[in-house]
């Protein structure tokens, strides 16, 4: 899926990146850039003003030493002097401006991404190729911006500069233009094949950082540090972090040797070109082609001209190859197809039906599901019980329209996922997830952020429900200011016990408004009774709704009106508890391994 568009977006063409980096600012900030091309064009002119003026100023010097009247001279001088500080000036509204819409468009940016981030089909987040991409894609937003200055600096900075400097010197002597290509042109051949380096070294680096990042993490953050600790895995992590580093370094060392020996070259070649053209400055004045004045003028311009050179393409475009090969990530992920669909309908009497579904995970060696056909009626709690690696979670996500099936159909409410728009099923659920997220925020926060487009009044109103409904107890002392309890001790707040979490984490889920509600293991992490005694609390409450319970362990599966039993990817059963103890298979089997768990309920047989 994902390879297929990669392989094709290797096909496009680093400069249609370079010129799109542009293109994307213009659109953001269309105002902004184009007097900040006006700037940096005013700025580059500035220094063709000040050649003239030299060459005015040091021709009248000549004719003052000559015995002329000093009148004119001093003219010279103040145009000279208002030509420097003309140039200052206008560089400083042109920095100004350059670092103001800089940010600007950066936000922009960041926008954009994240826009896109919520467009893409979530198997992406499952597939290492695409999460290389993601990951090259959010370095990649700082490089774009880069670039698409760095791009308008080349055309409105650098080529404005070209086009000014070719009519003075060819106003001093036609032979002059010369100078422009010599100073110019080998920085250019050298910079281009950068290019095509810097975009090779992003794409064998990003995978590196992505582990280094992973490394950083299990050292740094909070969530590792009781873990690393106790078993003494610091050093080990640390090591492997240590080893990317060198790899990483390694990476860039390859590249960067091939990328200086072209830089060294073509300076070689720009001394060359400096000494050249001050050879032929000389052969002019003798040959009495061109005066002192403009002799001199072209001479002290020769710096500036070099140092445009050195700047604008040695630098400037070595950043902008360095840029331009992190920019076409993020060219490519936003690139990348997006989640289609037809408007949809949702009819609750239809329940979900699954026919045949097969599911692969992208590069995966075998199928997670083979063949899965099943129905949830209206109203009906249903629990998908099995091992793990049994293909419960994936089966939700394709439940859901995450996932889409490679062969079969999944209808939600009369909704095909292949077909309809997922925002359409999306909104048709609730689900509270085996790796839940606690939110640094407020209590109200961490359960009214799943439906948050209402008034404060009714977010209390509702948050309060849903909290009772999992008997979620808002007066204990874990949560001292109640709903405006911070739940992050990182942030002056509380932590709360794993229970607790879980049943902030349902009652998140129950505050969103829902057709179908799912639990994918969301309490996994606490032990077997108080799990039942939640589960129990969400049977009270889910029973007009469809309502989907995934766990391993079976004692929660009791409170199912239907059981399905998956293994290896295949149904293996499905029916009531009763059912299927009596057909004394894996589920019997699996439920009298944990019947010791639950015997303290009197739950039992």
């Amino acid at each position: 899926m994902i390879k297929n568009i990669l392989d094709e977006e290797e096909r496009v063409s680093p400069l249609r990146d370079i010129t799109n980096s542009i293109i994307l600012g213009f659109r953001f900030h269309p105002i902004l850039l184009s007097i900040c091309a006006f700037t940096s064009m005013l700025h580059s002119m500035s220094y063709a003003v000040i050649t003239l003026a030299s060459q005015n100023l040091f021709d009248e010097v000549t004719f003052l030493a000559k015995g002329a009247a000093i009148n004119s001279t001093r003219w010279a001088i103040v145009l000279m002097g208002l030509s420097y500080v003309g140039s200052q000036l206008i560089m400083a509204v042109d920095t100004t401006l350059y670092v103001y819409i800089h940010r600007k468009v950066l936000g922009r940016l960041y926008e954009k991404l994240h826009d896109k981030s919520s467009k893409i089909s979530p198997i992406n987040y499952d597939d290492p190729q695409s999460l290389d991409l993601i990951e090259k894609a959010k370095t990649g937003i700082r490089a774009t911006v880069d670039t698409a200055f760095s791009w308008l600096n080349m055309i409105a900075y650098f080529l404005s500069y070209f086009i000014a400097m070719f009519f003075v010197l060819h106003s001093i002597s036609p032979s002059l233009i010369v100078c422009l290509f010599v100073a110019f042109i080998p920085v250019i051949i050298s910079q281009w094949i950068r290019l095509k380096l810097f975009t090779d070294l992003e794409d064998e680096s990003a995978p590196i950082r992505r582990k280094m990042e992973q490394y950083e993490n299990a050292i740094c953050r909070n969530q590792y540090y009781k873990e690393t600790r106790v078993l003494g895995a610091f050093n080990y992590i640390n090591n492997l972090y240590s080893d990317s580093i060198q790899l990483l370094n390694a990476t860039r060392w390859k590249f960067e040797k091939k990328a200086n020996t072209f830089l060294l070259i073509s300076r070689l070649l720009t001394v060359l070109g400096y000494i050249s053209i001050i050879l032929l400055l000389v052969y002019l004045l003798y040959m009495h082609r061109i005066s002192i004045g403009g002799f001199a003028a072209v001479l002290s311009s020769l710096y500036i001209m070099f140092s445009m050179a050195e700047n604008m393409l040695g630098v400037e475009f070595g950043l902008l190859a360095k840029n331009a090969a992190q920019a076409k990530n993020l060219f490519k992920f936003l690139r990348l197809k997006e989640q289609v669909g037809t408007d949809g309908e949702f009819k609750k009497e239809l329940g979900i039906t699954v026919s045949d579904v097969h599911f692969t995970y992208p590069h995966a060696g075998k199928e997670a599901l083979k063949g899965i056909s099943l129905s949830i009626q209206p109203n009906e709690i249903v629990a998908i019980v099995g091992g793990n690696g049994a293909g419960k979670s994936t089966l939700v996500k394709l439940l859901m329209g995450m996932y889409l099936p490679d062969k079969g159909t999944v209808t939600v409410g009369g909704m095909d996922t292949k077909i309809i728009q997922s925002e359409y099923i999306y909104r048709r659920f609730s689900a509270v997830f085996q790796n839940f997220i606690k939110y640094k925020m407020t209590l109200l926060e961490n359960i009214t952020i799943s439906d948050a487009e209402v008034s404060e009044e009714q977010q209390n109103k509702k948050a309060r429900q849903a909290a009772k409904q999992i008997d979620l107890n808002l007066q204990s002392n874990s949560f001292p200011n109640g709903f405006e309890t911070m739940l992050s001790r990182e942030f002056d707040g509380v932590d709360l016990s794993g229970g607790e979490w879980q049943r902030l984490a349902i009652a998140r889920g129950l505050y969103r408004i829902h057709d179908i509600i799912i639990l994918d293991e969301p309490t996994a992490a606490i032990d077997p009774l108080e799990e039942f005694r939640i589960y129990e609390s969400f049977s009270r409450i889910s029973k007009n709704k469809m309502s989907i319970i995934v766990t391993h362990r079976i004692g929660a599966a009791r409170l199912a009106s239907k059981i399905i039993v998956l293994n290896e990817g295949k149904i293996e059963e499905e029916g009531t508890h009763e059912e299927l103890m009596e057909a004394e298979g894996l589920y019997s089997r699996m439920y009298r391994s944990q019947k010791q768990w639950y015997d303290t309920l009197a739950i039992t047989d």
